[in-house]
């Protein structure tokens, strides 16, 4: 097939008329400046004119002439209703002067740099369709206008299955919104970030554009449009307090490793031909074809991440929180048990029963945390730790949840200091503050016997 030729006008005519002794449909479109085009015919016009729903007289369309296919060696086109870009008044967009600036920047003093600094639009080209997992599990992206100057995606909410409220539009070098909630600043963010702008301008209303600069300044990317006030100012250095918080232990918490998650359990109930024993239908985890079996692999692998690093990152600190990151990345929670939740597996019959202390109702992430740093639960898994060194991680407790006033923070932290309870019964020092004296319990037992003479043993 031919080179692809693009053309957006108002039809201006349509119909049937005589053409080379042969009734054919005919369209006509009109440009910008008024001006009636030659007009267009053929069988594939026609066909793909009535694809769309109710065209009119004065209608918008984009007109794509797709050239002679090779095999039927008829001329093909697509016809597609032309979308304007939509009142959207709350806007980022990239700043591109200052950006390229940047880019240079980086282009000079890596000059002699093996590595290739990728430009904003080659890194766009890099990344393909690929696109950050708040927008893939959240929205659909629908394409208007391919090709044409006003292209751009319609993002939908994903319940929004009619697609009738645009979250937002991307128009390459802005995205545009009528909302000024978190979650959609937080989707744009995300977008912006991953399409490699480092510098954007900010419009709208003060709320989008606080929520805007809040968000794009924990990320480092510069902005215009919006002077914060004291408050703002104040409550950005909270939130990078609070993403922060591995640097500011740093020296006395080092990166734990990932925590175990049980396995994900397949389960498929199977009616047998004959009766079996209620242990013997309980072990069959088999898959119905190789297909089901990898998709459960994938969901079992993505499941494994977000638990792991909800805990790790105290965003999960409970079941509920569980659950809801879980719909909004796109798993369907058929039902929830008191120690178990089942997901369904996407085009089968079959479903995975997540087990283990996460998946039950009553887990408390901050209060299991708590209570494996209690001195007795701390001596039963390392017999050999000094007294010394129960009480400094008792002290590095009592420090976290005096520091940190929010639960995630808290439980972030609360989790690398128990990942480093092994480090600290092997004699590391954590570099952790002193302890005060009447807390540190003497490794010497002395007791008082009836002779009232100390001895020690």
């Amino acid at each position: 097939m031919s080179d692809v030729k693009y053309t957006q006008g108002k039809i201006a005519d349509f119909g049937y008329e005589d053409f080379k002794g042969k009734d054919t449909f005919y369209l006509v479109l009109q440009n910008e400046q008024g001006q009636n085009l030659p007009p267009v015919r053929g069988k594939g016009l026609e066909e793909a004119f009535k694809q769309v729903d109710n065209l009119q007289k004065g209608d918008s369309v984009n007109l794509k002439d797709m050239g002679i296919d090779e095999v039927t060696k008829k001329r093909m086109w697509k016809v597609e209703r032309h979308e304007p870009y939509q009142n959207l008044d709350n806007a980022i967009e990239r700043d591109v002067e200052r950006d390229l600036q940047k880019v240079q920047t980086v282009d000079k003093t890596n000059e002699n740099d093996e590595k290739t600094v990728l430009r904003p639009k080659e890194r766009a080209v890099e990344l393909g369709e690929s696109l950050p997992d708040s927008i893939k599990f959240n929205y659909v992206g629908i394409p208007k206008n391919r090709f044409m100057r006003d292209e751009k995606v319609n993002y939908y909410d994903k319940s929004d299955t009619e697609q009738v409220n645009i979250a937002f539009e991307d128009r390459k070098n802005g995205l545009h919104t009528s909302r000024q909630d978190e979650k959609t600043v937080k989707a744009m963010m995300d977008l912006a970030e991953s399409k490699g702008w480092t510098a954007i301008k900010l419009k709208g209303t003060d709320e989008f554009k606080q929520k805007a600069w809040l968000e794009a300044s924990l990320r480092g990317i510069e902005t215009k449009g919006y002077d914060p006030t004291e408050k703002d100012k104040a409550e950005l250095i909270a939130k990078q307090e609070a993403r922060t918080v591995n640097q500011v232990e740093a020296t006395a918490v080092k990166e734990p490793p990932p925590k175990e998650i049980p396995e994900p359990v397949a389960q498929q109930p199977i009616a047998p031909k004959e009766p079996v024993s209620h242990e013997q239908a309980s072990q069959v985890t088999e898959y119905a074809n190789e297909k089901v079996q990898d998709v459960a692999k994938d969901i079992k692998a993505q499941i494994r991440k977000i638990t792991q690093d909800g805990y790790r990152d105290g965003s999960i600190a409970n079941r509920n929180d569980l659950v809801k990151t879980l719909i909004e990345r796109g798993f369907e929670v058929v039902k929830e048990n008191e120690k178990s939740i089942r997901l369904s597996i996407p085009n089968s019959d079959q479903h995975l029963t997540l087990k283990g202390e996460m998946f039950t109702k009553d887990f408390d992430a901050i209060k299991q945390l708590k209570t494996s740093l209690e001195p007795e639960a701390i001596k039963e898994r390392y017999p050999h730790i000094s007294d010394v060194g129960i009480a400094q991680i008792t002290a590095w407790k009592d420090h976290i949840m005096g520091k940190y006033t929010t639960p995630q923070a808290q439980q972030e932290i609360l989790h690398r200091l128990d990942s480093s309870v092994k480090d600290v019964a092997n004699g590391k020092d954590l570099g952790m503050p002193p302890i005060p004296a009447n807390e540190i319990k003497p490794d010497i037992d002395v007791q008082i016997n009836t002779g009232d003479k100390s001895r020690s043993r």
